[in-house]
C-alpha cells in the first residue's frame, strides 16, 4: 500500500512529497528484538488436499521457485502482477516487489516467528486466534 501511495504522490501534480520513513519489518525488529522477523504471508491448503504429501510439496517447490524468480526479475514479475491486477499501475507494484523480503519458508521453518506472533496476539486478543496457538499439525509441511 505504501508503494501505491508513494507512486501516485509522485504522479500527482501540487501533491505534497512523501517519503517511505520505516518499514514495518524495521518496526518490528526494533520493538521485539528477540524476534526480529515478521511473518508476513502464507500458503495454507484445503483440508480435502492437505494430507497429499506430493501435491503440497509440488505447492511448495513452485511457490519457493516464483518467490526468487521474483526477487531476480522484479520488473518481469510486476508485470506479471498487473495482468491480474490492471488496477495497479506497474511501477507501484515493481517498487513494492523491491521493498518485501520474498522469500519462501515452510511452516516447520517459520513456526517459531508465527508463534511469536501469536502469543503477542494470545496477550491481548486471544479471540484473533481461537483462544490458544495452534496445534502442531497445523505447521505440517
Amino acid at each position: 500500500m505504501a508503494s501505491l501511495l508513494l507512486w501516485r504522490a509522485g504522479q500527482t501534480a501540487g501533491a505534497p512529497a512523501l517519503h517511505r520513513g520505516q518499514s514495518l519489518e524495521q518496526a518490528w525488529r526494533g520493538a521485539f528484538p528477540a524476534q526480529p522477523s515478521l511473518p508476513q504471508a502464507g500458503v495454507m491448503a484445503a483440508a480435502r488436499v492437505a494430507d497429499d504429501a506430493a501435491l503440497c510439496s509440488a505447492v511448495n517447490q513452485a511457490y519457493a521457485a516464483s518467490a526468487r524468480w521474483c526477487v531476480e526479475h522484479p520488473a518481469e514479475c510486476a508485470a506479471l502482477v498487473r495482468e491480474h491486477l490492471p488496477h495497479l499501475p506497474q511501477p507501484a507494484i515493481e517498487t513494492a516487489i523491491r521493498g518485501t523480503r520474498l522469500e519462501s519458508r515452510s511452516a516447520q521453518q517459520a513456526r517459531p516467528e508465527l508463534e511469536a506472533l501469536y502469543r503477542l496476539l494470545a496477550d491481548r486478543y486471544p479471540q484473533a486466534i481461537g483462544g490458544s496457538l495452534p496445534p502442531a499439525g497445523f505447521y505440517a509441511s
